[in-house]
């Protein structure tokens, strides 16, 4: 069977967001959640039951490709921002997620505000491509996730980290030696480890989340 042969084709995909506390003197708190997951999901897991920090306005995005869960009833509304074979081999590179955002900050005419950047799991892989891409981010969070250091441009943002102790889909010492690798380009960001968490948030790393927002 020959291989696969790969071309870019021009295509108007639909993309789904949630988007509120709108105000035109607010910064833009940007919230991309991970593989298999949904806007929804990640801000219920990041504020289960308390309102959004009032000082931002508030964008999370679901990801350019549905990749449905089957349940038992049926199936379970999922997305994604990319989808890579191996660490050298993207069949759908991270860079297309990312040009995907920065067209709906351009579209929503958001693209000239102050950013903070929240990435969950495959979100926060994806962060140095959107730092790629857009203006003004003051600050960068991954959770979950492991940090490329060749993916990341010199830009004055702030990287912070949290990660859990035991968390199995994305290890944890990956996660932290990696961005340990990140330091000469990040001198002022910080790594967090949360002791027993595994591969989602709990009230610790939510107040931790919310303290290195508001920083």
């Amino acid at each position: 069977m020959p291989a696969y042969q790969k071309t870019k084709i021009i295509s108007e995909l639909p993309m789904s967001y949630l988007h509120f506390q709108k105000a035109p003197d607010r910064p833009l708190l940007l919230f991309v959640h991970g593989f298999t997951d949904t806007a929804h999901g990640f801000l219920r897991r990041a504020y289960p039951e308390e309102a959004m920090d009032s000082r931002f306005e508030i964008l999370a995005p679901n990801g350019i490709f549905p990749v449905p869960q089957k349940i038992d009833k049926g199936w379970r509304e999922a997305y994604a921002w990319y989808f890579s074979e191996s660490r050298d081999s993207a069949i759908v590179p991270p860079s297309v997620g990312a040009d995907a955002i920065d067209k709906l900050l351009q579209q929503m005419n958001l693209q000239e505000r102050e950013k903070v950047i929240v990435g969950f799991s495959q979100g926060g892989f994806l962060i140095p491509h959107l730092l790629q891409k857009l203006k003004y981010v003051k600050k960068a969070i991954g959770i979950g996730c492991l940090y490329r250091v060749e993916d990341y441009p010199q830009v004055p943002t702030v990287i912070d980290g949290i990660h859990g102790t035991a968390d199995a889909v994305v290890d944890f010492d990956r996660g932290r030696d990696s961005f340990a690798a990140l330091k000469a380009k990040n001198p002022l960001g910080q790594f967090y480890s949360i002791e027993g968490l595994v591969h989602t948030m709990s009230d610790e790393s939510r107040a931790l989340l919310k303290r290195l927002i508001s920083e």
